[in-house]
């Protein structure tokens, strides 16, 4: 095998370095630093490679975090957006009655919803493309939020604030759990709390409602297979396992954790929720 200098490579720029704006906290300032330094070519090749490596893994996490940031923001807006609109109905009362007498109105959101998504998934061009990605998202995320404002709109609005609360307390404490987790995810740990918690609700209700068990068996596995859902995908937006998304697919992992959060609180609020 042929060994070579690995720091040649980020040695040969340092002619225009000082042309190039001062990023104190960033990898690449500190790998050029220890790049100038008058040892470094004195070092052995493996302690150079060591270092290659170091510079390397640095920059990957800085790329990792950006990407984390930009989903999350993306999420976040897509949420606020849902429930947005998901209120309209709730101190609306002539809206609430519109969307019961025109459900037919239903087929074209869920078929803007159903194109953007296949577009999204299967052109990656249009995934990774600004501003396509972006004008693909908001058609998703907009019929997405109708179908939504129409099902919360049958429920109470107590009902609605439960179900979103429960959803908000279990999305928290799984995405705390992945980002804790070293490399790869315990399903077993994480399947026995979204089971226990699923579990607990379903006895709750059948005890104290009048639900059909074969619903609440339903809505049961339902949240436990989206709660699945959430922490797989969370684990692919986060990374350090053997499968994560690419750093250019922001639109994609924002589009999964959006539908798992979505399916799941439909599922609890079904399982919990008295219709009017």
């Amino acid at each position: 095998m042929n060994q070579q200098n690995p720091g040649a490579a980020f040695a040969q720029p340092t002619n225009n370095y000082n042309n190039q704006p001062d990023y104190p906290n960033s990898a690449q300032h500190q790998q050029q630093q220890d790049l100038n330094n008058q040892n470094f070519q004195n070092m052995p090749i493996e302690a150079q490679q060591n270092l290659y490596k170091r510079h390397a893994s640095l920059e990957e996490l800085e790329d990792r975090l950006g990407f984390i940031r930009k989903v999350y923001g993306i999420l976040c807006a897509q949420l606020l957006v849902t429930v947005g609109m998901c209120c309209i109905p709730v101190y609306n009362e002539p809206t609430r009655l519109w969307l019961d007498q025109n459900k037919g109105i239903l087929a074209i959101p869920l078929v803007l919803m159903i194109t953007a998504l296949c577009f999204i998934v299967c052109w990656k061009k249009a995934a990774r493309t600004v501003p396509w990605n972006y004008l693909l998202l908001l058609i998703f995320t907009l019929s997405m939020g109708y179908i939504v404002m129409f099902i919360t709109s049958q429920y109470e609005p107590k009902s609605v604030l439960a179900a979103a609360a429960i959803t908000f307390a279990v999305v928290f404490g799984l995405t705390l759990y992945v980002y804790n987790a070293k490399e790869e995810i315990d399903y077993s740990s994480a399947g026995c709390t979204i089971i226990s918690c699923a579990l607990s609700m379903a006895c709750f209700m059948m005890i104290f409602s009048d639900i059909n068990r074969n619903s609440t068996a339903y809505c049961m596995f339902g949240a436990i297979m989206f709660g699945f859902y959430i922490v797989y995908d969370t684990h692919l937006i986060v990374g350090g396992g053997h499968y994560e998304l690419d750093s250019d697919d922001y639109i994609i992992a924002a589009m999964i954790i959006y539908m798992d959060i979505i399916n799941l609180f439909l599922h609890i609020l079904r399982l919990i929720g008295d219709k009017k």
